[in-house]
């Protein structure tokens, strides 16, 4: 079983993702639901013995996405663990933000 670590941008992304929900719809435990099923997705990925999710060599070394509703959850594999380092909007141009981040 491999350890899922959040990265501190992607613990700030759910965050984010949260608050946005709760000011879009008032409704708490649907911005809840949303982020916990995202972390547990993840978690489910590490109990995994298989490598899954989409290789994005276009957007970094090593890189993997998952979706998640309307939202991609961007990871590495590494040793014994899974590096989740950005959750995004779908819809987001992700060429320009990944850019922007090396």
């Amino acid at each position: 079983m491999r350890q899922v670590r959040f990265s501190r941008r992607a613990r700030g992304q759910l965050e984010e993702i949260g608050r946005y929900l709760i000011g879009q719809t008032g409704d708490r435990r649907a911005a809840e639901v949303l982020v916990r099923g995202i972390e547990n997705r993840m978690l489910k990925l590490g109990a995994m013995p298989s490598v899954i999710g989409r290789p994005r060599p276009e957007l970094g070394e090593g890189l993997r996405s998952l979706p998640h509703e309307s939202y991609l959850v961007f990871f590495t594999y590494a040793d014994e663990r899974i590096d989740v380092l950005h959750v995004l909007h779908a819809r987001r141009d992700l060429p320009t933000y990944f850019k922007g981040t090396r």
